[in-house]
Order: structure tokens, then C-alpha cells, then sequence
């Protein structure tokens, strides 16, 4: 389609239809696993410092049991709020802000 974006690494347990016309596939659906991520702070508990410190603490070991499970992507809603200041966290934790805008859908 030409929008620069790699294709998906696909598994056998990842979902997948398309739609054919003459024997040539001319569309395709595909539904690969994405975390979605919450992180739970109390504000009060522990210095700044301290809480940082926790965050890259759970963030290593969260991110490495999701690797080990087999998740290639992870995605967070950031409220707009704390989008600045959480942002320039995640961006040192290794987050990139998606350029694409999100959508969802209840399943």
C-alpha cells in the first residue's frame, strides 16, 4: 500500500483473512498480539527519585516476561496531561510515540 511500514512477523496462532478475486488475494485482514500496558502509581509513595527507579525496575522485568511470552509490540494510553512529562520517561525506557493516530475496537 506504500505507507513505509514493515510487514507483521507472522505466527501460526496469529489471525488472518483475505479476500480474492480470480485467484489473486487483492485484500487481507491480520490480527497480531499487542499488550496493552497500564502502569499503577501511588503519588505519594516514595521520593520521585524512588519512583523512578521502581518504574525502570518493573519496566525491565515486565518487558522481558512479555518477550518471553512471545509479544513482539506493547502499546499505552498516556492521559494528556502527563503525556509531556511521562513522555521524555518512556522515550528513555525505550517508547516511541506512534506518529499514526489510534483506534480501538471492543471485540
Amino acid at each position: 500500500m506504500g505507507f513505509g511500514y514493515p510487514f507483521p512477523e507472522l505466527r501460526i496462532q496469529d489471525v488472518g483473512k483475505v479476500v480474492t478475486e480470480d485467484d489473486r488475494i487483492v485484500m487481507a485482514a491480520l490480527g497480531v498480539p499487542i499488550i496493552e500496558c497500564y502502569l499503577l502509581v501511588s503519588p505519594n509513595s516514595g521520593t520521585p527519585g524512588e519512583r523512578l527507579l521502581n518504574l525502570k525496575a518493573l519496566h525491565a522485568a515486565i518487558r522481558a516476561e512479555l518477550k518471553e511470552r512471545g509479544y513482539q509490540w506493547g502499546q499505552s494510553d498516556i492521559p494528556p496531561e502527563i503525556e509531556k512529562s511521562f513522555g521524555k520517561r518512556l522515550k528513555k525506557l525505550g517508547w516511541f510515540k506512534s506518529e499514526w493516530p489510534s483506534w480501538a475496537v471492543q471485540i
